[in-house]
């Protein structure tokens, strides 16, 4: 019995050194859909530490949720057309599901995508975009 309670001891310190690494918050994801107005090359930019690759320009996107208060603030009125950044990690599959690349996707199509608000509240990345 002792020693049951003793691995049961060591396995908890060494789990509590395992999660007592640097541990980053993730902010939450929402998805919508939009037209595909263009997709830009956009590198050298940093939004919170993370490259931007690609800015994709979407219309009919105006979410509404308080979360989006300090994005929604940049744009003069709804229905105008709106940014979203694109990362490395940033994902793209056309609807049979197989990955395409960002120069792949159709202008003027609805577009599927998955985002998270940057730190500063002012910016979109990509997680996903269906196409």
């Amino acid at each position: 019995m002792k020693i049951l309670k003793f691995i049961a001891i060591g396995l908890i310190f060494l789990m509590n050194i395992g999660c007592s690494g640097k541990q980053t918050i993730q902010n939450p994801s929402y998805t919508f859909t939009a037209k595909l107005i263009s997709v830009v090359s956009h590198k050298g930019d940093l939004i919170d530490g993370i490259p931007i690759v690609y800015t994709i320009q979407v219309q009919d996107f105006d979410p509404s949720e308080v979360e989006f208060q300090k994005y929604n603030s940049q744009f003069v009125q709804n229905g105008e057309f709106k940014h979203i950044h694109l990362t490395k990690q940033t994902r793209i599959h056309n609807h049979d599901g197989e990955q395409i690349e960002a120069e792949e996707m159709e202008i003027d199509r609805i577009i599927t995508f998955t985002v998270q608000l940057s730190n500063d509240g002012y910016n979109l990345l990509a997680t996903d975009i269906t196409v």
